[in-house]
């Protein structure tokens, strides 16, 4: 069963992968696009040290820059696998999971990479996490590992760890939580020698079960929590003992990536944009980027650094005191649909400075597959249709009315 979903994930994630690539974004004046080799590649994770920047990308291995984006340098000799999903950097020494050639790491800022695999049985790694001189690898289906020799010897740690296709780690002074998709959050106090489950507070927020945990984030010693379909952001401020949803003006709940400095909280979205809360999650303002998911996000001095699904590094300067965009008129071209996830019945909302409102506008449902499963017409600019005849998964909605052409994703989960 478990396998089962991991593959309904895998091809998920390669659907939006070739749907979102054709959709528009929408760029506000203050975000400017970086520039260099870096423009073709899909930037899954940054990290940053001092004046540079890292980013490690799908297939195109690492990437850095020492001048805010100006100019970027692939790094990758010695690299054996350039699916980089994970960077962490302790003292002098870089470390990049990948997904199936382990762990590399590199102590001459990227020039050259070496294995550090030695124990690491699971070469797909997905999150790594350093609390002081421990390193901490997070796999896809053998739980954690652990290094406290700087990566030179791997052991497992999962007693208690139940689910083990950790897709996240995070370290809030002594603790070290995991999330771990669709079966939440793990927490461990002792260095991962043994693991909790909490999730108490999660389930039934907005959905019933537990949310899809993908993302973590620390910010002001304060654990935030998101995902796919997670319902939006969690924090909790005791350990994950007790979980709040905090939503306010966060207009799409599926996130993508987290990202924070010591007075900000970012969010990137599937197709809502950028957004920011600097009341820790309790009100969220939207900074733009629309209409594609955010991969990563991480923070520089008064800059913010975003990477765009497959749309190169974007930066946002003086993100700590610039005024937000107006929510109200920075979103433009997008179907909405709700709720998202769906059961039986789904809301539809078009834009109608997009669309007519005196014409009808053609609209069709996909599968994951691209074949078309509803053909529909509808002049209303908000109506509502059954789709208690569609199964579990992620569809593409798209509206078409002459030359103009949306689309939006949702997805059914019963």
């Amino acid at each position: 069963m478990e396998s089962k979903h991991i593959l309904r994930i895998i091809s998920t994630a390669c659907f939006l992968n070739m749907f979102l690539l054709l959709a528009p974004v929408t760029m506000h004046s203050q975000w400017v696009e970086t520039k260099g080799d870096i423009s073709h590649s899909l930037v899954l994770t940054m990290v940053v040290r001092d004046s540079t920047i890292f980013a490690g990308t799908h297939w195109h291995g690492v990437f850095r820059s020492s001048d805010n984006g100006e100019h970027w340098k692939s790094i990758n000799k010695g690299l054996t696998n350039t699916e980089v999903n994970s960077i962490v950097i302790s003292d002098t020494t870089l470390f990049a999971g990948t997904l199936g050639g382990g762990v590399c790491s590199s102590t001459n800022n990227g020039e050259s990479w070496t294995m550090a695999n030695n124990g690491l049985t699971n070469l797909y790694v997905n999150a790594l996490a350093l609390n002081g001189t421990t390193l901490f690898a997070g796999t896809y289906g053998s739980g954690v590992f652990r290094s406290t020799d700087n990566g030179r010897n791997w052991q497992a740690v999962n007693t208690g760890l139940t689910k083990q296709q950790v897709l996240s780690l995070v370290v809030v002074g002594k603790a070290l939580f995991a999330g771990v998709g669709a079966d939440g959050i793990f927490l461990s106090f002792d260095n991962g020698e043994s693991w909790k489950e909490v999730n108490a507070d999660l389930a039934d927020k907005p959905y019933p079960g537990i949310p899809y945990i993908s993302s973590l984030a620390v910010v002001d010693s304060t654990i935030y929590a998101a995902g796919m379909l997670s319902g939006g952001i969690f924090r909790s401020t005791d350990y994950g003992e007790n979980w709040k949803l905090v939503t306010k003006g966060l207009i799409d709940t599926w996130v993508e990536s987290l990202g924070g400095n010591g007075t900000a909280l970012f969010a990137g979205t599937k197709d809502g944009g950028v957004f920011r809360s600097i009341d820790k999650g309790e009100n969220w303002s939207h900074l733009g980027l629309d209409s594609t998911p955010i991969k990563a996000l991480v923070v520089r001095g008064t800059m913010l650094f975003a990477a765009p699904h497959g749309k190169n590094v974007w930066k946002y300067e003086n993100i700590l005191s610039a005024e937000a965009p107006n929510n109200s008129s920075s979103i433009q071209n997008q179907i909405l649909c709700h709720p998202n996830p769906a059961t039986s019945t789904l809301s539809i909302k078009r834009n109608e400075r997009t669309f007519s409102t005196h014409l009808p506008v053609e609209y069709s449902i996909s599968n994951i597959l691209g074949v078309k499963i509803l053909e529909f017409e509808r002049i209303d600019s908000e109506f509502s249709i059954p789709i208690s005849t569609l199964s579990t998964g992620v569809y593409s909605l798209v509206g078409q009315q002459g030359k103009e052409r949306n689309a939006t994703l949702f997805s059914i989960i019963r």
